[in-house]
């Protein structure tokens, strides 16, 4: 990923984070989906681990669900504090953008996913192996949180009408891209990686 000055990493904290997270009890599922159950406590993942829905980065994403949905539970003030962390990060994701692609912002969300890729990668998203696309992925449905559905893409825009679901998408990304070895990710998204750090104990 020349461009944005790193090279892909194999997932190499994953030990750690779960460790730090603590480990919610995972249900393999044969459905194609992966997602987080707040009544049981519970993260559902696709059997085959090289499905989109079964890979560790999406392991991952769900654990920092898992993880934010116990600690705001006695902490209700990390809503607002990680929505206060957004926005601080948002001049730094637009900024970049704005670098990367001219008119990001009239790019319709089904064609975004194709021009990421190929002014990150110069390939088609389709081409790239999964932890690039789970990089562009995570990117954009950042930028979808931070902006509750107006720019970006990834869940859709009735998705992010929720009060604390931007949020909690903005942990679940920082989880992944620190276990992903995703430290440009974490760089610019520095005030809620920030936040992160200091809520898990986690290091850079």
């Amino acid at each position: 990923m020349r461009r944005l000055g790193f090279a892909d990493k194999r997932i190499t904290n994953y030990a750690e984070t779960a460790a730090t997270l603590g480990v919610a009890p995972m249900v393999r599922t044969s459905k194609n989906r992966a997602f987080y159950q707040s009544a049981t406590k519970s993260v559902h993942i696709a059997k085959n681990p090289n499905d989109w829905y079964g890979a560790r980065q999406t392991i991952a994403h769900e654990l920092g669900h898992a993880w934010l949905d116990q600690y705001a539970s006695p902490n209700p003030d990390a809503w607002r504090e990680i929505r206060e962390a957004m926005k601080q990060d948002w001049a730094r994701w637009q900024s970049w953008l704005d670098r990367l692609i001219p008119g990001w912002r009239n790019i319709g969300r089904s064609n975004l996913h194709e021009a990421f890729a190929q002014h990150i990668y110069q390939t088609s998203f389709h081409a790239l192996p999964m932890p690039a696309r789970k990089r562009v992925s995570r990117i954009l449905d950042y930028i979808a949180a931070i902006t509750r559905g107006r720019y970006g893409a990834g869940h859709p825009k009735s998705y992010w009408a929720n009060p604390t679901f931007p949020e909690h998408e903005a942990i679940a990304h920082a989880t992944e891209a620190y276990v992903s070895g995703d430290t440009w990710w974490l760089q610019i998204s520095s005030a809620v990686a920030e936040w992160f750090y200091q809520r898990t104990g986690l290091t850079p």
